[in-house]
């Protein structure tokens, strides 16, 4: 008679008892929620894989030869599919306008508080007084946060940790 062995779950930490059938390679239990973890993390290393990612553009880009009026087929009997990629596309187009437009006017506030820091006279003593080191402190603040909007923006982290960016 086999030894019952129990394992904790990798999702919810609580003990079970694996399959039989999995005892060597079951790491999740079979709880509705945890079986879900597992699904999406698999999927996600599944996605993340450069060969798969390959794979299935070359599996699209067949298909697309094989069936080459396939979106103009579609496009012709579905009219409100259209309509709808319409409004999408206006949409997106315009995303992009306002995005640029918003980092163009952060690069000119960089720019101008450049300009303060850049401009403002040098005090007369090798010791900077307390306005001066005051203005300093206040420029490089502002510079830093509108170059980190502008960074994050452009690398496409924005809304990490919940902050409006």
């Amino acid at each position: 008679m086999r030894r019952i062995i129990t394992k904790i779950c990798r999702n919810c930490r609580d003990p079970f008892q694996p399959k039989p059938q999995a005892r060597k390679v079951q790491k999740y239990c079979s709880r509705k929620a945890c079986q879900q973890v597992r699904r999406q993390r698999k999927y996600r290393r599944w996605i993340a894989d450069p060969a798969h990612k390959a794979a299935h553009q070359e599996r699209l880009r067949l298909w697309a030869q094989k069936y080459p009026r396939y979106w103009r087929h579609y496009r012709a009997t579905h009219p409100n599919y259209v309509l709808e990629d319409k409004y999408r596309r206006a949409a997106s187009l315009k995303r992009q306008r306002m995005f640029r437009k918003a980092t163009d006017w952060q690069q000119i506030a960089v720019d101008r508080l450049k300009a303060i820091q850049t401009s403002y006279p040098p005090s007369c003593s090798a010791k900077p007084t307390d306005l001066a080191r005051r203005v300093d402190s206040v420029v490089e603040y502002l510079r830093w946060t509108v170059e980190g909007r502008l960074f994050r923006k452009a690398t496409g982290i924005a809304n990490i940790g919940g902050s409006a960016g």
